[in-house]
């Protein structure tokens, strides 16, 4: 047992007993609708600081257990785990003096919590005891130093929206979803990415010819929520414009603005 086993199997802080969280179930990845392709922003910042009560999960790992459980019961491992703790009875300054070089990568979605995901998930759990044991010991919290940061921007609403969208298929409106990139900044130890996340719908509901149009993110929810306000029913409105949009030549644009 090392100085730090020791504290916190006898006196364990309150969150402790929290969850980790899985960053999978919070970055979708997976299923029929990928979050990746709503990101319209990326930065990446290396060797960065990092507060560790602001981490709340990782992937994978350690997932699903309690914080103090990851340590004591380690579902991955527990060789693994005893050694970064073994290592830093040894050189407790490796993290915060600029050595750990990326050595624990995290990932935040819209400015939010962090979680590790990338490499560190053994190093993450440790730092978080280590300096919740510093804070309680010098009544000052340490700042982690050495983080490779990667922060997710994604346009949630345009995704919640689009998922609820995929439901009217069969009421003849098609939906989909493209993402390029606008732009990349590069600075010491910043990269940042912008992106154009752009929607094709195909409205089939007034005709078999169809309407159909790329949209922007901003005009994409504002088609949404004409749709879905009448549960993708046409209003007698909006088949009025229809026939009127037809009369003066424009048989392709959507119909949904007021």
């Amino acid at each position: 047992m090392t100085v730090l086993l020791d504290w916190l199997t006898a006196t364990p802080p309150t969150w402790a007993n929290d969850q980790i969280l899985n960053w999978e179930d919070h970055y979708k990845r997976q299923g029929e609708v990928d979050m990746l392709s709503f990101v319209t922003r990326e930065v990446f910042e290396s060797n960065a600081f990092l507060d560790m009560r602001n981490v709340v999960g990782q992937w994978d790992h350690y997932a699903g257990q309690r914080w103090l459980d990851a340590v004591l019961k380690p579902q991955y491992k527990e060789g693994k785990m005893r050694d970064v703790f073994r290592k830093y009875q040894e050189n407790p300054d490796y993290y915060f003096n600029g050595v750990l070089q990326d050595g624990i990568s995290v990932s935040s979605l819209n400015g939010g919590a962090w979680y590790s995901d990338g490499g560190g998930n053994h190093r993450t759990v440790l730092a978080k005891f280590a300096c919740e044991n510093i804070f309680q010991q010098t009544g000052e919290y340490p700042m982690v130093m050495g983080v490779h940061k990667h922060h997710y921007f994604v346009a949630m609403e345009a995704y919640e929206l689009f998922i609820q969208m995929r439901q009217f298929e069969d009421k003849s409106l098609h939906v989909s979803v493209e993402r390029e990139t606008r732009e990349r900044h590069e600075s010491t130890g910043l990269i940042a990415i912008n992106y154009n996340v752009k929607f094709h719908v195909g409205d089939y509901r007034f005709s078999r010819s169809g309407r159909a149009q790329w949209l922007d993110v901003a005009e994409f929810v504002q088609f949404a929520k004409h749709v879905l306000k009448t549960n993708a029913s046409l209003s007698t409105s909006d088949k009025i414009k229809h026939h009127w949009r037809e009369f003066c030549g424009d048989r392709s644009s959507l119909i949904y603005q007021n």
